[in-house]
């Protein structure tokens, strides 16, 4: 019997695995698609480095690992879901297993900041 169009993008796109772990959430595509998606919250986070006219933290925050591993590095993306307004700078030492790690950044002194980002992240597992 030959596939219909309908039964090939069916197969295609179907969920061959899905999980959770301590990094996050993660759905496994019959295409070799993977989501990984991750919620991380910072806490007691200060923001007085001058930089410029704004301010940033002393060190970099590390994101932590995706919750499964890609076979390169995923496209991801990475939003500030609540808490105190701030900005990301650019991310370094990210890999195909981590989100790796910034400064966060606002244009006012934050003391003692709680932020929750949501990190999705999407690229192939084979």
């Amino acid at each position: 019997e030959t596939p219909t169009t309908n039964n090939l993008v069916g197969a295609i796109n179907s969920i061959v695995e899905s999980g959770s772990n301590a990094n996050g959430n993660y759905i496994k595509y019959a295409d070799g698609t993977m989501i990984c998606i991750k919620k991380i919250t910072f806490t007691n986070v200060v923001i007085n480095e001058a930089w410029g006219s704004v301010y940033e933290t002393a060190s970099k925050l590390n994101f932590g690992d995706y919750a499964q591993e890609f076979i390169e590095k995923p496209s991801v993306s990475i939003d500030l879901a609540e808490g105190a307004t701030c900005f990301c700078e650019t991310f370094s030492g990210r890999t195909k297993t981590a989100i790796g790690s910034t400064w966060l950044w606002k244009p006012a002194i934050e003391a003692n900041g709680t932020m929750t980002f949501d990190v999705i992240a999407i690229g192939k597992w084979r």
